[in-house]
């Protein structure tokens, strides 16, 4: 039993490691790849690509390696073996050679991984293919593998193109190219695009060159070309118009590569292959990193993924505080405040401190009370200023005498001062500080929320108030950085709509906020321990009812997970005021998706509240056919919340409405309403899904728990009405 499982992970391993080059994770797009190899005029051109894959499957666990992500060195072995079909004979010799080039291909895969991946920081991509094969090559002769003649090359434009896309898999033929692009195009539209625009871009590059399409080098130089625009452009970078331009040109640079490469390895007997590829590749990675300045900083994703992944979750990071272009500051204040001045103010916020932020109190648009001469007048002076980062104190300045009310110190500009250098090596001032208020020593370390000193009426300023600015340098005319509030409520004055929590919070003048109140049982209650497990009783549709579980789990790296009985995953993150999931994976189950729209980002906070989120519509279920085709690729959605406590029934009701993007409005798709309810003892009490009026899901908390541990005892508790 236990060999039948282990044949059908590494079976599902292999079919899924044809897609894995470009992270197609439809299982379609695997399907049509391997179709493409198949399908080839060299006969046995797919039973030796499926040969190298079994061998490094097999060596590998014969090793006890590890996989490497995105089983990455199985498809590289696949790749060997369709050197090996493509270019020889399928005899005793050919297949011996494409086994044992399994075991070479996950050694080389280890080596690279561990010196160039490590040292470098460069993707294996298809590196251990081109090396093993080039080894192979070399020794052909020595071990009497017979070579295969070339196939005729297609002389009309619309087949060459198809004939270079279709050479990624060794099948380069119109029918080839049809199933490559068929199947980028199932997992990915935008690098089905990008396939597209760099390929008949190319094409027009190499008519300037004189290449003629009869040329072999030709098609050569069209493939590494559209395979460059696919790496930089699609997986690597975050889809926008400088990745688009990036890989345009690096798909350009690749022709001459591919040029220069193949003259080069033409007198040493081998073949260019995907050489020119990787040599652009890299040199784009190395010469556009960070240390290049700001505008390369962020450019590359950390992760490769999928181009509509990757929007999804810029736009998830984006609404849930998470800006590469702007940093994310905690408020330097408590309670109720408003912006006296902000981004770009008239009076002073002119560069280089355009991006700085004015705080001050005001109360029935005044701020001060009786006749505001007295600095004790005003409501913000002596009010504590907080730490709105982890870092370093590096200079201050307490000792100034505070300006009565409409004067101004215009030789000491900042007053009493704190500089911070935060750990991300900006520094962060807070100034016109009260004399002698500074509670913080020089070289102490702080952090969010510590009571730094107290608002003041120093250096320029008419009336008490708080300036904070994020300077790239320590030098007082460093440029400033753009920067944001989080976990603030905004209030909008006169307005009868609720206050509104946000993570991404750029005030404008005279926009008020106040910092949250946060519900400390909520917040133990909503609290997901290692080895935790939530049960629930669950009814879809008309009456089918289920019991479902979900467990906490937690990898290596210390990253949680909660994971249903069916596999479905979802990563989280929680602090001291939210809990939020992310990341979705594995298999489709409604019961769970329902769950992380119910629950997606939940505030610990207390009193009526509501937020936005950017959830991935993907998560929205899909009932017919349309949906079905296009919630993997439509982006993100629009959800509202509003959470407001019942009182019958002793909980929160947290009520949020999910929208399809706007540019989907043809497609008729109903918003989904989702309930969740929050008790203060039980936590995840239950949830429930309608959409146009009928009932999707319900499922009611059933009893939590949590596994045994070493030195921990296993338990679990009914859940029990309240």
């Amino acid at each position: 039993m236990k060999s039948l499982k282990s044949m059908k992970e590494a079976l599902s391993t292999l079919i899924r490691a044809y897609g894995a080059f470009f992270l197609l994770e439809h299982p379609l797009s695997n399907i049509l790849l391997v179709l493409c190899t198949m399908l080839s005029t060299c006969t046995h051109l797919g039973f030796m690509g499926l040969l190298g894959g079994v061998s490094t499957i097999a060596f590998r666990s014969v090793l006890r390696f590890p996989p490497l992500a995105h089983d990455i060195e199985v498809v590289n072995g696949i790749l060997v073996g369709l050197m090996i079909g493509a270019s020889y004979s399928c005899d005793a010799r050919s297949i011996m050679v494409t086994i044992i080039s399994g075991l070479l291909v996950v050694i080389v895969s280890a080596l690279l991984n561990d010196s160039s991946g490590r040292w470098l920081r460069l993707p294996l991509l298809g590196s251990p293919y081109v090396l093993v094969s080039y080894l192979i090559i070399s020794v052909a002769g020595v071990l009497k593998l017979s070579p295969l003649a070339l196939a005729p090359l297609s002389t009309s434009a619309p087949a060459t193109v198809l004939s270079a896309i279709g050479a990624f898999y060794f099948n380069p033929t119109a029918l080839g190219g049809i199933l490559v692009l068929a199947a980028i195009a199932v997992s990915s539209p935008y690098l089905f695009m990008l396939s597209l625009a760099s390929a008949l871009s190319g094409t027009f590059v190499l008519g300037l060159m004189e290449i003629s399409q009869t040329n072999a080098l030709h098609m050569l130089a069209l493939m590494n070309a559209v395979l460059t625009a696919i790496i930089l452009g699609g997986l690597f970078a975050r889809p926008g118009a400088k990745s688009f331009i990036v890989a345009m040109a690096a798909s350009t640079l690749a022709l001459p590569v591919t040029v220069s490469v193949s003259t080069i390895l033409w007198g040493l007997g081998l073949p260019a292959l995907a050489s020119p590829f990787l040599v652009t590749v890299y040199a784009a990675l190395a010469a556009l990193s960070a240390e290049r300045g700001r505008f390369w900083s962020g450019f590359w994703l950390r992760l490769p993924t999928l181009p509509e992944r990757s929007l999804e979750l810029y736009k998830l990071s984006s609404s849930r505080g998470v800006d590469e272009e702007s940093l994310a500051l905690k408020a330097p204040v408590s309670g109720t405040w408003q912006i006296y001045q902000g981004f770009f103010g008239p009076h002073t916020h002119q560069s280089p401190w355009q991006y700085s932020l004015d705080f001050f109190k005001t109360i029935d648009g005044k701020s001060h009370s009786d006749s505001g001469t007295e600095l004790s007048d005003y409501y913000c002076f002596a009010a504590p200023v907080l730490s709105p980062v982890f870092g370093v104190v590096v200079a201050m300045e307490s000792g100034l005498a505070d300006n009565p009310p409409s004067q101004m110190d215009l030789a000491n500009v900042w007053g009493n001062y704190i500089l911070i250098r935060l750990d991300c090596g900006a520094y962060l001032k807070l100034a016109h500080l009260k004399q002698d208020s500074i509670r913080v020593e020089l070289l102490s370390r702080v952090v969010p929320g510590q009571t730094l000193a107290l608002c003041g009426n120093t250096g320029r300023s008419p009336q008490p108030h708080l300036h904070m600015h994020v300077q790239k340098e320590m030098a007082v005319t460093s440029s400033t950085l753009p920067f944001h509030l989080t976990s603030v409520v905004k209030r909008d004055a006169g307005s009868d709509n609720e206050p509104l929590y946000t993570l991404n919070f750029r005030p404008e003048e005279n926009e008020s906020f106040s910092t949250p109140q946060i519900n400390t049982a909520l917040k133990k209650g909503l609290n997901l321990p290692i080895g935790g497990k939530l049960d629930f009783d669950v009814v879809e549709g008309i009456g089918r009812s289920s019991k479902r579980s979900l467990s906490v789990e937690v990898d290596l790296s210390g990253q949680f997970s909660l994971v249903s009985d069916r596999g479905a995953r979802a990563c989280f993150t929680s602090n001291d005021e939210l809990i939020a999931f992310y990341n979705r994976t594995g298999p489709d189950d409604v019961f769970f998706d329902c769950f992380l729209l119910s629950y997606g980002v939940t505030p610990f906070l207390d009193g009526h509240v509501s937020w936005m989120d950017a959830p991935p519509f993907r998560l929205f279920p899909g009932r017919n056919l349309l949906k079905g085709f296009v919630k993997n690729f439509a982006g993100s959605l629009n959800s509202k919340y509003t959470r407001y406590w019942e009182g019958s029934g002793r909980q929160w009701i947290q009520r949020a409405v999910h929208s399809a993007p706007a540019y989907l409005s043809l497609t008729s798709i109903e918003p989904l309403i989702t309930r969740a309810y929050l008790c203060e003892c039980k936590g995840f009490a239950g949830f429930m899904a309608v959409q146009g009026g009928e009932k999707l899901i319900m499922a009611t908390l059933a009893g939590i728990g949590a596994r045994a541990d070493n030195g921990l005892s296993e338990w679990y508790r009914e859940s029990v009405p309240v």
